[in-house]
């Protein structure tokens, strides 16, 4: 087993212990918190302690065989670790018995000083069991260190008397005014959380009210532009459509005037006409003796074209006589050679 370390053996050192933390509260120094955790947490190994005055209790916490340690990355926190290894104590002295601390006590360091703040009698005991290694304290002491039945009856090394009654008054006082203290901080966090919720339903409501105001704001002005809008188109309409009436009107004035030109036009056109018509009647009667002339042409070309070609078949009918005439010729004078017949031919 480790046994406890008073507060004053106890070695800060930079760093946060790795165990199990529980907060404490706010206290002024560092020694105080040490002194809250051996009261309240009795089952604690070590203490922390912030810059900013917070207190932590640490359970199961990492023991090392210095009793220091060493947490480098969290320097803003200070550790104290209150277990150290179980090395055998120096021979015990001859017991002895006096109204002061005696010599002895220097000798046992750790637990005289342990038992001088922690007693609740006038008077008390450090023991010593070698073969267990333990300390034990006696005298109405609190139960800080767990007793087995099994304990033999200890080796007295040392009587230690004092103020340890009116030190334990005054722990217990000093627990009083820290628990009230913490009482008073927690009523007033409660308060200031209350007032907190307060202001925060008042923001909220007073932010819904905004909204809807807000709201109420951005929908007038939307009617208002929409009844503007309305009224400019209204007027945008009234406008385009005294324009579309003038313009109408120009329409009707230009057809009227289209309509009096085409009319002068048709007047016009209609002399044109019968002008035309008169031409044409005299071309009629042109191209009518043109065409008559042209048919009395055309017969005389298409005779003389008959009689050309009745010339052509007759002198091919000619020739073909001659070419058999002479055909039989040859004929006869080859069969009776001297004499010849030579046949009369059609005149042409």
């Amino acid at each position: 087993m480790r046994s406890q370390l008073p507060a004053r053996m106890c070695d800060w050192v930079a760093g946060c212990d790795g165990g199990t933390e529980e907060i404490m509260g706010d206290v002024e120094t560092k020694q105080r918190c040490l002194d809250f955790v051996q009261s309240l947490r009795p089952n604690a190994n070590a203490a922390t302690y912030s810059a900013q005055g917070a207190c932590y209790a640490e359970f199961n916490a990492t023991y090392i065989n210095s009793g220091l340690y060493n947490c480098s990355w969290c320097p803003t926190y200070q550790s104290c670790l209150l277990h150290i290894d179980e090395k055998p104590l120096p021979s015990p002295p001859p017991e002895t018995s006096s109204d002061e601390p005696s010599t002895d006590l220097l000798i046992l360091g750790a637990a005289g000083i342990f038992i001088l703040m922690l007693a609740a009698g006038v008077a008390a005991r450090v023991v010593w069991k070698r073969r267990e290694e333990l300390m034990q304290h006696e005298a109405n002491l609190p139960e800080i260190l767990p007793k087995a039945p099994e304990w033999e009856e200890p080796t007295v090394v040392g009587w230690i008397t004092g103020k340890a009654q009116q030190r334990e008054q005054e722990r217990r006082q000093e627990e009083l005014r820290f628990q009230e203290k913490e009482e008073q901080r927690l009523r007033e966090a409660e308060q200031w959380k209350e007032e907190e919720l307060q202001r925060i339903q008042e923001t909220e409501q007073r932010v819904q009210e905004g909204w809807a105001q807000r709201e109420a704001d951005d929908q007038r002005q939307r009617d208002e532009a929409r009844q503007q809008q309305v009224e400019e188109n209204r007027q945008e309409v009234a406008d385009r459509w005294e324009e579309y009436k003038q313009f109408r009107r120009k329409q009707v004035q230009n057809a009227e005037m289209q309509v009096e030109q085409l009319r002068g036009r048709e007047t016009d056109s209609r002399k044109t006409i019968r002008e035309r018509l008169g031409n044409e009647r005299g071309l009629q009667d042109m191209v009518r003796v043109e065409e008559e002339e042209w048919e009395a042409h055309r017969s005389e070309k298409i005779m003389a074209q008959f009689h050309r070609e009745a010339a052509q078949l007759e002198h091919e009918r000619a020739q073909r006589q001659v070419d058999h005439a002479l055909a039989e010729l040859h004929e006869q004078m080859a069969r009776q050679p001297g004499t010849l017949n030579i046949p009369d031919f059609p005149e042409r």
